[in-house]
């Protein structure tokens, strides 16, 4: 490693400050490879507003435009998801192969006062990645079956364990319905969806209970009569 900015700090993830020298901090590019960069000195959690500001081994950053940016803490991914490198109730975002932040994490499909989000107006855990790892997002008043408005967000209008759902794909308006586990006929899991319902994928991990479902369900690869309807 080297004392000036853009120099490769050898050590990856297990830096020591001598290697960048005062004012830098290491950010892994490998597991063992890393890139020396300015660093400031505000601590994790404390508000920021510039890329180099937060101190060696975390990072300026939010989850989404118009959330304050805080320092988050470093994580390694190269086990896992790399969350048993957070701080407690964390979880780790992914930045590179290697390296991810930590935000607060929450457990999907929760009801929304178990979910863990603990903040007002973000009380929707989605889940990330796996099912049981989630991150708490906007969340609002309408409860299940009540309209919501699709104009700025699947969630906003929502309580915690919902989203805003629509069969028609022009639609400004919407139902609250029950968020879901994916891919539950492939694991040994429930999707949590009523009988004759699909969940309809939205992420990874998350999707909201649909009815417009062939009955009986088809397989992949199977003629369909019906465009935009699932299959199973």
């Amino acid at each position: 490693g080297s004392g000036g900015g853009g120099g490769a700090a050898g050590s990856g993830f297990d830096a020591t400050p001598e290697e960048c020298g005062e004012g830098q901090g290491c950010f892994p590019l490998t597991a063992d490879v890393g890139l020396c960069q300015p660093a400031g000195d505000i601590a994790i959690d404390e508000e920021c507003d510039e890329p180099d500001s937060c101190e060696p081994g975390s990072l300026c950053q939010r989850l989404s435009e118009g959330d304050p940016s805080t320092c988050r803490a470093l994580c390694n991914r190269t086990e896992g998801f790399g969350d048993d490198t957070c701080p407690e109730n964390e979880i780790c975002l992914e930045i590179n192969d290697v390296a991810g932040v930590c935000f607060d994490g929450c457990t999907p499909f929760a009801p929304e006062a178990e979910n863990g989000c603990t903040e007002d107006g973000l009380k929707t855990c989605i889940a990330i990645d796996d099912r049981s790892r989630g991150l708490c997002l906007e969340s609002g008043a309408a409860a299940e079956g009540e309209e919501c408005d699709l104009t700025e967000s699947v969630f906003g209008d929502c309580q915690g364990n919902l989203a805003c759902f629509s069969d028609d794909p022009d639609a400004t308006t919407g139902e609250c319905r029950a968020q879901c586990a994916t891919f539950s006929s492939v694991n040994e899991y429930d999707s949590g969806c009523a009988d004759g319902e699909v969940c309809a994928a939205f992420g990874t991990a998350w999707g909201i209970c649909d009815s417009d479902a062939a009955d009986p369900p088809l397989a992949a690869f199977e003629p369909c009569p019906t465009g935009g309807q699932w299959c199973s």
